[in-house]
């Protein structure tokens, strides 16, 4: 009997599964929503009123939007390698 030893790709894939699995899990939990997504909204909304005003105010709020931007796109490739891995896994 042969061992079919996991190939480094096979584990790649796995991983990304299994981290786009914890990434539904933590979006599904109220207690997530509630303190991150509360933060990101809140946070975005009050960056977004200051970045109305001029001077060194609108530069950090600019900067803040765009971390909530960098966030989401960080989360979105989560979803979108687990989706492409679960698909080559035939899951």
């Amino acid at each position: 009997m042969v061992n079919n030893p996991e190939t480094t790709a096979d584990v790649e894939i796995r991983e990304q599964y299994e981290l786009g699995m914890a990434l539904i899990r933590l979006e599904c939990n109220p207690d997530f929503d509630k303190v991150i997504g509360g933060y990101l909204t809140t946070h975005l909304v009050k960056a977004s009123e200051d970045m109305i005003t001029q001077g060194p105010t609108r530069q950090e709020a600019l900067e803040q939007v765009m971390s909530v931007g960098y966030l989401k796109i960080y989360l979105q490739g989560i979803a979108n390698d687990a989706m492409s891995a679960s698909e080559s896994l035939g899951e």
